[in-house]
């Protein structure tokens, strides 16, 4: 008898197991189509990220490393629409800002440390 409820216990472990994968699965695809509705896109529909410039690369100008591989959005109102779905999600409250190595004044979002911890914003 316990030979079939230990059997039982672990079918019960692995069914939660697959729902909790499943349900992350889900979220990964909400998430990419949030930021594929907003974020700039390539031809090939995939979403452009902030990267270091050439004059970074080569060490010539400061790196700025905190906004390196973040999606990019065309402007403050497609980057604080993407924040609030993201949030929605249930991710850490976002901010959305210039981005300061744009030339075409694209926007990224950060985390929002002010409503998440108190903290006032570095001038």
């Amino acid at each position: 008898m316990t030979r079939r409820t230990n059997a039982r216990s672990d079918l019960i472990g692995l069914q939660a197991e697959l729902h909790a994968a499943q349900a992350a699965a889900r979220l990964v695809e909400q998430r990419r189509a949030i930021i594929a509705r907003y974020a700039r896109l390539k031809p090939g529909g995939q979403p452009s990220f902030c990267g270091p410039t050439r004059a970074e690369r080569d060490g010539t100008a400061w790196h700025d490393k905190g906004t390196d591989d973040k999606a990019i959005y065309p402007d403050l109102t497609s980057a604080e629409a993407a924040a609030r779905e993201l949030e929605a999600l249930g991710a850490r409250p976002m901010l959305a800002y210039p981005c300061r190595r744009s030339r075409h004044g694209h926007h990224d979002l950060a985390t929002d440390e002010q409503r998440m911890y108190g903290r006032k914003p570095k001038p």
